[in-house]
């Protein structure tokens, strides 16, 4: 799939391959369903570089200290946690090519900010005018 470039982005992390398809996130947005994608960086990256609309979110853990605490508690082989805490020092380094950094420290707050971020685009003037074009017509009269 990745010589026939059948994904919109696809990358190795953590010794594991990602991809997203091109044919779903196609599918999705030809239905008017948004797509979230749950991807790193170079994921990221890939999908500014074809041209995709998008929304880029970054979040961050409250402190190196916390991340390692949260990975540790979730069980991980000691080694997987170093490895994820080398990758994640690389990782963090790209938080300004976002376009929004949320601070996971208070999930409840972290999530709030996000569904905030997510809502915006929905209230965007040609999304709302494309929604509310009936509305229009009624208010402005020829």
């Amino acid at each position: 799939m990745v010589k026939d470039q059948a994904f919109v982005e696809h990358a190795k992390v953590h010794s594991n391959y990602y991809g997203t398809s091109k044919e779903w996130v196609n599918s999705a947005l030809n239905q008017g369903i948004d797509v979230i994608l749950e991807i790193d960086w170079q994921g990221a990256r890939s999908i500014q570089q074809v041209g995709l609309k998008n929304t880029s979110i970054f979040i961050l853990p409250p402190s190196l200290r916390e991340l390692e605490r949260r990975l540790k508690d979730r069980g991980d082989d000691p080694k997987i946690v170093q490895r994820r805490m080398r990758d994640a020092i690389n990782e963090i380094t790209h938080y300004g090519e976002y376009d929004y950094l949320i601070i996971n420290d208070d999930f409840r707050v972290a999530a709030d900010t996000l569904t905030s971020i997510i809502k915006q685009p929905s209230y965007e003037m040609e999304n709302q005018s494309a929604k509310l074009k009936p509305l229009l017509a009624e208010l402005m009269p020829k």
